[in-house]
């Protein structure tokens, strides 16, 4: 019996050389009963449409696909034909078998948070509520450091100067945060990081916040025409200048990620990222 009958099967179509594999999966779950379709913008999926959604590609389409179903209670699952695939379920090579036992209700889930970004600029909204399933990244836009004041939850407490400041999910901190030498968070755990990117000061150190955290990041330049990129899951971008503002919160729409059956958090660190590895 099926536990998935309406399946949109989804690739980036920058990226043309997923569409053949994206195509065999869809017909191979049109075989086993399930109406399935190839959707290269998945932006007009809705539950009433979509019971599942299958990205095929690398962790770049699983976030792209993962801002447009968060909320809409539509479930994703990955299938990796990319590089890393840290977010995917299981590679593509193998799909038959892996979704045969998916749509069978063989697979292992769990609801993961978005951060929301607004973005002020001029004392107007550039950005309201735009969600985040990674990360925000504020960098500087130039070569220079750059001072981000902090305000958390209404109290100012201080400022990071250096390259700029990176907010993670729990699913983002084995990204760009970890890379810039943030903590791995385990997924089921609700807080958000903040992990600063070259601080100019050996006591400035990633913090761990509850995810019910407020948190104000206004950028502060020496020189006119300095300004700063507000960045979210590495695809969407903002320019902000003096005394602009990023308010960062934890969204209230969640996202159901799937993974195949017997899948290990700690089993994943260490096959994608070798995790404990001598």
């Amino acid at each position: 019996m099926l536990v998935f009958k309406n399946i949109a099967v989804y690739y980036n179509k920058e990226k043309p050389q997923n569409r053949p594999p994206a195509q065999a999966a869809a017909e191979f779950l049109c075989a086993e009963g399930a109406n399935a379709a190839v959707y290269d913008d998945c932006g007009t999926l809705t539950a009433e449409n979509t019971d599942l959604l299958i990205t095929v590609g690398g962790d770049g389409t699983v976030l792209m696909a993962g801002r447009a179903a968060a909320g809409k209670k539509i479930k994703l699952f990955g299938l990796n034909a990319g590089n890393l695939g840290f977010l995917t379920g299981a590679d593509v090579s193998n799909y038959k078998e892996i979704l045969s036992g998916v749509i069978r209700g063989k697979y292992s889930g769990r609801d993961v948070s978005l951060l929301s970004v607004s973005v002020f600029k001029g004392g107007k909204y550039i950005a309201q509520e735009a969600p985040a399933l990674n990360d925000c990244v504020i960098k500087t836009g130039g070569a220079r450091a750059f001072t981000l004041e902090l305000a958390l939850d209404g109290k100012t407490e201080h400022g990071f100067f250096g390259d700029g400041i990176i907010a993670a999910t729990p699913t983002g901190s084995t990204a760009y945060s970890l890379a810039a030498g943030g903590p791995v968070a385990a997924p089921e755990v609700d807080v958000i990081l903040l992990t600063p990117i070259c601080p100019h000061s050996l006591t400035q150190r990633p913090l761990v916040l509850n995810a019910n955290a407020q948190i104000l990041l206004t950028p502060r330049f020496k020189r006119e025409g300095d300004y700063a990129t507000v960045n979210l899951d590495g695809q969407i971008t903002y320019i902000i200048e003096n005394g602009d503002s990023v308010l960062i919160t934890t969204g209230k729409r969640k996202l159901k990620l799937l993974q195949a059956e017997g899948a290990d958090f700690l089993k994943t660190l260490s096959a994608k990222l070798n995790w404990g590895n001598r």
